[in-house]
């Protein structure tokens, strides 16, 4: 019976960890993982931005491509480089939230506390925008019963991945450009992440072997 009721108690926290660790389950919400597109368009999405030099270089590669993106926004890195934020949109880039300071303890967070921390970026982005932003996406991926009323009552739309890169794990470009690509399929979400140094070479190999292989790249406010 002891045994029975660890491997119980094992099961439940496996599901609970489950549940919050994957998205595209949509247990605690339901999350945008794909576009609805059988033909070959896929969303290129940048978390954790905007972040100085690294992220205008990031830009500077989506213009020499002529293709748009989706960069999720932390609302402190908002206030220091508004003047990213207001590029994004000139040059024809779709906007979310990512938290106010993507903190650890995020996903811990109070509703009260978790609907501050999005107003508080809502706040900081309107002014740039001019409206309220709409896309969503959680530090971290993780979603749980809270984050599941947030998107709710706020009106939200939370949005995943189907392929995510490893970009801040592996930092290769090469290595990152080559899995994205395998994983590469219609409709296909792609997660990168514009702070880090070798953002725009992987972005560059990636839009090269995304074109190379007839896929088009849209934003995710086009669908």
């Amino acid at each position: 019976m002891v045994v029975l009721g660890i491997c119980l108690g094992l099961g439940v926290l496996l599901a609970a960890f489950y549940a919050s660790a994957s998205m595209r389950a949509g247990i605690y919400v339901r999350s945008i993982c794909r576009l609805n597109a059988t033909d070959k368009r896929i969303a290129i999405t940048f978390d954790d931005g905007p972040a100085g030099n690294a992220t205008e270089r990031v830009l500077d590669v989506l213009k020499d491509f002529g293709v748009q993106a989706t960069f999720f926004c932390v609302g402190v890195r908002v206030l220091e480089f508004p003047e990213l934020v207001e590029r994004m949109v000139g040059e024809g880039h779709t906007v979310g939230l990512h938290s106010w300071a993507h903190g650890n303890g995020y996903p811990l967070k109070s509703y009260r506390a978790m609907r501050y921390d999005t107003e508080r970026t809502q706040d900081a982005l309107e002014p740039l925008l001019g409206m309220r932003v709409q896309l969503y996406r959680p530090p971290f991926g993780v979603t749980n019963p809270t984050i599941g009323r947030l998107v709710r009552c706020e009106g939200l739309k939370c949005v995943g991945w189907s392929i995510r890169s490893f970009d801040t794990f592996w930092r290769s470009p090469s290595r990152v450009s080559r899995r994205v690509l395998q994983k590469l399929r219609p409709g296909a979400i792609v997660l990168l992440h514009d702070r880090l140094p070798e953002a725009a070479e992987t972005l560059r190999l990636v839009l090269q072997g995304v074109i190379a292989r007839g896929y088009r790249v849209v934003p995710l406010d086009l669908e």
